[in-house]
């Protein structure tokens, strides 16, 4: 099932800084003898502040990476989902860069976190998979869960795009920003028809 899935692409990845430091360790052993060169933390505040050409070159090297990871996927983002009449504010993670897994390509995926009215957990995962020539899923696999989606007592609404089942892009995409506006899902236990509309910034 494509959701479950999704849950395996989304670990995060961890972020190492890189920090250069310089070391001016021998001015103290050049002084001239009986010549109190000091070794108070004025004095070592001081050296510090004097800017050495080398480390500056060092600190470019750092990774910058601010809200995308390692591994290319994009945390802190924002988003919204319209369920049932409710809006239920989200948190977005997503990876925007085309991957393969099983066998099949995925363009992208984008996933919103957030709490409904009730105090549920509420997951959106949305993944584009791309058409190919032994592709069987293409399209936009749009899920809800709610409830803890480990659980046997969740929720799920979902939408697999197969071959000939109709229009297969759903989710409109510009940029880091993907969206849906009454899109059709399937309440897995029920199997009646539910529409949500939604939007996550990347």
């Amino acid at each position: 099932m494509p959701s479950k899935l999704l849950k395996l692409l989304f670990a995060l990845a961890l972020v190492t800084g890189v920090v250069a430091c310089g070391d001016d360790s021998e001015s103290a052993d050049d002084s001239p003898a009986g010549v109190d060169v000091g070794t108070d933390e004025s004095s070592n505040d001081a050296a510090d502040t004097v800017d050495d050409p080398d480390d500056s070159d060092d600190s470019d090297d750092a990774d910058v990476t601010g809200g995308t990871d390692a591994a290319g996927m994009t945390s802190g983002g924002a988003g919204s989902l319209t369920l049932d009449g409710e809006t239920i504010e989200l948190e977005s993670r997503c990876f925007l860069e085309e991957q393969v897994s099983a066998g099949m390509t995925m363009e992208y995926t984008a996933q919103g976190m957030g709490t409904n009215a009730d105090g549920d957990d509420v997951m959106l995962d949305i993944t584009r998979f791309a058409a190919g020539d032994d592709a069987v899923i293409v399209g936009d696999s749009v899920s809800v869960t709610i409830g803890d989606p480990f659980s046997a007592g969740a929720t799920t609404l979902e939408r697999i795009p197969m071959l000939g089942l109709g229009d297969p892009d759903v989710v409109a995409r510009d940029g880091d920003n993907v969206s849906g506006s009454d899109v059709e899902l399937i309440h897995d236990d029920t199997g009646e028809t539910v529409a949500i509309s939604f939007q996550l910034a990347c």
